[in-house]
């Protein structure tokens, strides 16, 4: 697996921080019904730990949510390494937007 990493700066509270995650991944579950299935996610404290495969291929990821920021790590197979910066792109572009 190839590995990804950011890091989103906020200004919210952690609940708010949460609630916005939850509401960016019921947007994607709708905008990229055709891309995305199998879209998994599960609340372990203060980290929200997703699996969805896009295209074919099975992608992990965890956020976590921190006083100013969210850091995220993902994981990609060999075979997406390819698509792994359009892969970033979009979900710090999709994370962005939620936290504004």
């Amino acid at each position: 697996m190839h590995a990804m990493h950011s890091e989103i700066c906020h200004n919210l509270e952690a609940h708010a921080v949460r609630n916005r995650l939850d509401s960016m991944l019921d947007q994607i579950r709708a905008d990229y019904a055709d891309m995305v299935n199998d879209l998994e996610s599960d609340w372990r404290g203060d980290t929200l730990h997703i699996s969805f495969k896009a295209y074919g291929f099975e992608i992990a990821s965890d956020f976590r949510v921190g006083p100013e920021r969210i850091e995220w790590d993902g994981h990609v197979p060999p075979r997406a390494t390819l698509f792994r910066s359009k892969i970033q792109r979009t979900i710090d572009g999709k994370l962005s937007e939620s936290l504004r």
